[in-house]
């Protein structure tokens, strides 16, 4: 029977204006050279604010008829861990492109969006209940808004299109036809991104939703568990480091055999997948719980968050070990600077500190949504750390890195003190902390205020500490560094107090290089909101023009990626890392991946497919363009998977056509390419 949750008509007129205004947000200047002020897929603009109690309950879920005609499976789940952000919804598993998409319920179409990346292709349908649905990622949309959105396209001959429209002005009934499953955007293969939200435009966990439609009888399971020093006064097994555990199985409960030792605050961190039914991938989990002596300490639940709480996910998980080794850790406990409305229950933010020396029992539960757990069981114990012990001099200069904002300083020369010079004139005398193979480990917290410069050891060896200042969150602050670099940190940018190293190397991998290699901060570090960031060209000044340098992150894996930059050099960069302004001369690169030029194109082809590239640069997606026959054609440009694509189903007649593609890059380079097409049935 159907059911439709009453609301008062005060919040369904706020939730109706809340679709319908500020879409002057979505417009850029047709001639812009930067990236757009995107909005997010998920929120259209105007939405109503928030209510005073953001993390209430979801509204009581009436069933939802499920947007494909048959479950497949989960490829992506609610609140599942990205490298940037939780994920939003559900990603339901399709045999491929064109797999039909119907309406979840009745209501009318709000918004529909066309974008290079993130969602691709996304029909947004507000229900009279005051929830909405979104669906992701389509090839295109169904009969009548398709039309629609390509009158849209034609008249402004621009792809990227969002369309804001009336309550009512397009309704749809449950089980209608509204779209057809794709891959566009930032999508890496088919399937249907689906969502529920609020009438705040808040997303929601679907399950309650579809909770008679998609079964489930496999239980998680964990694969890592470890223990992390959460301050310098911290120990695991004696050291001030992160110590890792591969628990044992035994049906759905793991433990870890030894007896672990411990002092001072320390944090549990876990690696838990879920699996579902007639899917092979494993996917995020639903619940945590983690239980100190059969106390619930943390308890970790995706019900529920807004989109400006994603960021947070890079305080849940630990950023350090992501960026290391591309793994994830979820952190039972919540750290500094994390405000994520994910965490329902917990004591004392899940952070453990024994105050004796009794064996204590850790015990993690798993859940996913439909009831399946697993458990996680470990001992550990107060211990007091060994003092440092004199370590052998072999010769090995000093070395520091920064864990946990706390400054570790590794020498052969534990005796008597290492002292510390700082930038306001000041020093101090520190002991020693402890001795590891032969290496010695003195740790010093950052504190607001102090910036350390140099290091100066027994034996009379320096180390000069490339820390240029220590970061607040409260932000207002402007960097000076190595290599001319130069950053502001506003307010909000950082969740913890933090030393920003600047250190500066040459370019020597690439020679259009226009200065060094400037990196700022350690790896690892996350950032809530983009910083500002600028470095001084200091060669090829004369073969590449200001608009030609563009400053682009130099990722850890070697490869390149391009923040905004405006026309003076600057870039909004949403991490810390290695940055270099690097010339670009050179035009935007197209090559067919699913025909040959010159020979017969087959019209069972959806599209025409090619990879589109551009090794520096990027290609400005607002200026790709493409003509059939000389009159204006429509060309799909996806950024993520360099990705472009011109439907067939927009060509009419079998030809000869002669297509010709126009890209242009950041830089201003730009290339045309010509294809003579014959279509054939």
């Amino acid at each position: 029977m159907k059911h439709r949750a009453r609301v008062p008509a005060l919040l369904l007129a706020l939730a109706l204006l809340a679709g319908l205004a500020g879409v002057y947000r979505a417009q850029l200047p047709p001639d812009s050279t930067l990236h757009p002020p995107v909005l997010p897929d998920s929120q259209p603009a105007g939405a109503a604010e928030l209510p005073p109690d953001s993390t209430a309950p979801p509204p009581a879920a009436q069933e939802l008829r499920f947007p494909l005609d048959r479950y497949l499976g989960l490829t992506g789940t609610y609140g599942e861990l990205r490298e940037h952000h939780f994920h939003f919804g559900l990603d339901l598993r399709v045999t491929g492109w064109g797999v039909p998409v119907y309406a979840a319920a009745d209501g009318f179409v709000s918004r529909a969006r066309v974008w290079f990346n993130g969602y691709g292709k996304a029909l947004y349908i507000r229900h009279p209940d005051g929830t909405s649905t979104c669906y992701a990622h389509l090839e295109r949309f169904g009969p009548g808004l398709d039309e629609r959105m390509v009158q849209a396209q034609r008249a402004s001959k621009q792809f990227i299109q969002d369309l804001f429209f009336k309550p009512n002005e397009i309704r749809v009934t449950k089980g209608q036809l509204v779209g057809y499953a794709g891959s566009t955007g930032g999508s890496t293969g088919p399937h249907l991104h689906f969502e529920v939200r609020d009438a705040w435009e808040r997303p929601l966990n679907p399950m309650p939703w579809l909770r008679t439609q998609i079964s489930d009888h496999i239980a998680p399971f964990i694969s890592r568990l470890a223990l992390m020093p959460l301050d310098a006064s911290a120990r695991v097994e004696g050291r001030f480091e992160r110590w890792i555990y591969y628990p044992q199985p035994q049906g759905q409960s793991y433990r870890v055999p030894q007896e672990i030792r411990v002092w001072g605050p320390v944090g549990l961190e876990y690696t838990a997948y879920d699996r579902q039914n007639g899917a092979p991938n494993y996917n995020g989990i639903y619940a945590a719980d983690l239980y100190l002596d059969d106390t619930l300490i943390h308890r970790f639940q995706a019900d529920r968050y807004t989109f400006d709480d994603s960021r947070y996910v890079l305080q849940h998980k630990d950023h350090c070990y992501y960026r290391q080794t591309g793994g994830y850790l979820s952190k039972a406990y919540i750290d500094d600077g994390n405000l994520a409305p994910l965490y329902p229950e917990h004591r004392r933010r899940g952070i453990i500190h024994l105050r004796d020396d009794r064996p204590h029992r850790l015990r993690l539960d798993i859940r996913d949504w439909h009831g399946n757990r697993c458990h996680a069981h470990l001992t550990i114990r107060r211990a007091v750390p060994p003092p440092a012990q004199p370590a052998p001099r072999t010769g090995r200069p000093p070395t520091f890195r920064l864990v946990r904002q706390t400054l570790m300083l590794e020498s052969d020369w534990p005796e008597p003190a290492v002292r510390i010079d700082y930038a306001d004139g000041t020093s101090e005398e520190l002991a020693p902390a402890y001795t590891y193979k032969g290496r010695t480990t003195t740790l010093l917290p950052i504190r607001a205020g102090k910036v350390p410069r140099r290091a100066v050891f027994p034996d009379g060896q320096e180390l000069e500490l490339p820390i240029a200042a220590v970061g607040l969150p409260s932000g207002g602050q402007s960097v000076e560094g190595a290599g001319g670099l130069r950053a502001w940190i506003g307010a909000g940018v950082l969740f913890d107090t933090t030393a920003l190293v600047t250190q500066a190397s040459p370019p020597t991998r690439f020679p259009s290089a226009c200065s060094p290699l400037c990196t700022l901060g350690e790896i690892g570090i996350g950032v809530m909101k983009p910083l500002s960031l600028r470095v001084a060209a200091d060669r090829n000044t004369d073969r590449y023009p200001a608009h030609q340098r563009q400053l682009i992150e130099i990722k850890p894996d070697g490869s390149l990626n391009r923040f905004s930059v405006d026309a003076q050099g600057a870039t909004l960069a949403k991490r810390l890392g290695t940055y270099c302004l690097l010339g670009d001369d050179e035009p935007p690169q197209l090559r067919p991946t699913n025909f040959k030029p010159d020979q017969p194109v087959s019209r069972r082809l959806r599209f025409l497919a090619f990879r589109a590239w551009d090794d520096i640069a990027e290609i400005n997606p607002w200026q790709v363009s493409a003509t059939l026959n000389g009159q204006w054609a429509l060309a799909e440009y996806y950024d993520f998977p360099q990705l472009l694509h011109v439907p067939l189903h927009t060509i009419a007649g079998d030809g000869p056509h002669e297509l010709s593609i126009r890209l242009v890059d950041y830089a201003g380079n730009s290339r045309t390419f010509r294809y003579t097409l014959r279509l054939v049935p």
